[in-house]
């Protein structure tokens, strides 16, 4: 069966550019004060399908998660630290969120050592 007419036959991958991030309507502290259809920069091959914890949907072919927050996972698609101010702010609700949360940032992401080498002396 020829499937061509239910595929894009322009859709470039990897998907690299602006695209518009839109709102589910689930609450997201992620996207605290991030307007419906922002626009973030992306860069890559694969996507994610639409699921509870979907906050975020982006098409590029076809809709796909770009945002997802449950309990306390959180992810993005799209590149925030390249993504100016809408970037820049989803980067501060997760940081605000984890010092509510009574875990502040520490300079290696999980308290005073880091997993994959608890044990092991520091170079000073």
């Amino acid at each position: 069966a020829d499937t061509s007419a239910s595929r894009p036959s322009q859709l470039k991958v990897p998907h690299v550019g602006w695209n518009a991030l839109k709102h589910t309507g689930r609450a997201s502290r992620l996207l605290a004060g991030i307007e419906d259809e922002a626009q973030a920069y992306f860069t890559h091959s694969y996507v994610a399908p639409d699921g509870d914890a979907t906050v975020a949907l982006t098409t590029h072919g076809v809709p796909f998660a770009s945002v997802v927050e449950q309990g306390l996972v959180f992810g993005a698609q799209f590149h925030p630290e390249k993504s100016g101010d809408v970037g820049l702010r989803m980067l501060r609700n997760f940081l605000e969120t984890a010092g509510r949360l009574g875990h502040p940032p520490s300079p290696h992401g999980f308290g005073e050592t880091r997993p994959d080498d608890a044990g092991r002396p520091r170079e000073e």
